[in-house]
């Protein structure tokens, strides 16, 4: 498998195929040790192939980079600050925590939380803290994000 992060570089090394390690690894968030380590599988599954002054993507690369998108999804979880629970989550939270599930942005949108509000703000509704008597609203819930792939006939 290709992660975000591989196709990235292979974009980046399309556009400059000369893009030096430190510049790769300042672009993707990754250390130089790490984009290397990338970039050398990345040329051992013949995505890329080395010239002399650089990495140059091969065809069976620019196929992965044009069949590939790469997407943000979201999973809801309780937040890492909420304090523990007292007493039972609202219907919406539990149904999202039983499905343990990633959702796109789009199928966020189409929810709907017991107040009718936005669900990717709001979540699922108004919280009081137990602890502190402060109302806040959203609940003790966040939509976690991470980055994935997907082959682009499979959307």
């Amino acid at each position: 498998d290709v992660a975000p992060i591989d196709l990235q570089i292979m974009d980046i090394l399309k556009e400059n195929p000369k893009a030096t390690i430190p510049e790769i690894a300042e672009t993707v968030g990754e250390t130089p040790k790490q984009v290397q380590a990338r970039i050398n599988r990345l040329i051992s599954n013949n995505l890329l192939e080395p010239t002399e002054n650089a990495n140059e993507v091969t065809d069976k690369g620019d196929k992965e980079i044009e069949e590939t998108d790469i997407i943000t999804v979201y999973k809801y979880i309780e937040r890492p600050d909420a304090p523990a629970v007292r007493t039972d989550s609202r219907d919406f939270c539990k149904a999202r925590m039983r499905e343990s599930r990633s959702y796109t942005r789009l199928q966020i949108a189409g929810l709907r939380n017991e107040f009718g509000s936005d669900v990717f703000t709001k979540r699922g509704g108004w919280y009081t803290n137990p602890n502190t008597g402060t109302r806040v609203p959203f609940c003790r819930h966040i939509w976690s994000a991470r980055t994935v792939t997907v082959k682009k006939n499979d959307k």
